[in-house]
């Protein structure tokens, strides 16, 4: 009787220095599944060395298109107005940066976030999912996350250098 009570203890506590001390800090928090609060979550469309993604929390839209990175939705300056073309597609202000060099490129008008999104959609893009916990969720940057998709394989940065 005593043996059974003893086994079931020294299981409940085993199984909670398992957890406490493996599962929460180094499984469960470093891949957001706790703690989410402190992750960036995106929702990315590929397409060969390209991608469109959403970052969440910060609400921005981001496109790499295999040599720059275009920030949609980011504080873009009221006085850089884009004009639509001859094909009557829309153009908007973006912040451009080159992921290779951390150079900011600064403002450039460029196809609107609706008819990029209306590429990847048309054109059958690889849909996914990407979780990262930055080491501070208030300084994070663009930067950091292009070099996490490459490092994770999702895009090659360095593919044109």
């Amino acid at each position: 009787m005593y043996e059974k009570i003893l086994i079931t203890f020294v299981a409940i506590l085993t199984s909670m220095v398992i957890y406490y001390y493996i599962l929460e800090p180094k499984i469960l928090k470093n891949n957001c599944f706790l703690d989410t609060g402190k992750c960036i979550r995106l929702k990315y469309y590929s397409k060969d060395n390209s991608i469109l993604f959403n970052v969440k929390p910060y609400d921005l839209w981001v496109w790499f298109n295999n040599n720059k990175a275009y920030i949609y939705n980011y504080n873009v300056n009221d006085t850089l107005v884009c004009e639509k073309d001859v094909t009557d597609k829309t153009y908007e202000a973006v912040y451009v940066i080159d992921p290779n060099n951390t150079e900011t490129l600064l403002y450039e008008c460029i196809i609107s976030l609706d008819n990029v999104v209306d590429f990847y959609l048309k054109n059958n893009a690889k849909t996914g999912y990407f979780f990262y916990k930055p080491s501070d969720i208030k300084k994070f940057d663009i930067y950091e996350l292009l070099s996490q998709l490459d490092k994770h394989k999702i895009i090659n940065i360095y593919v044109n250098k």
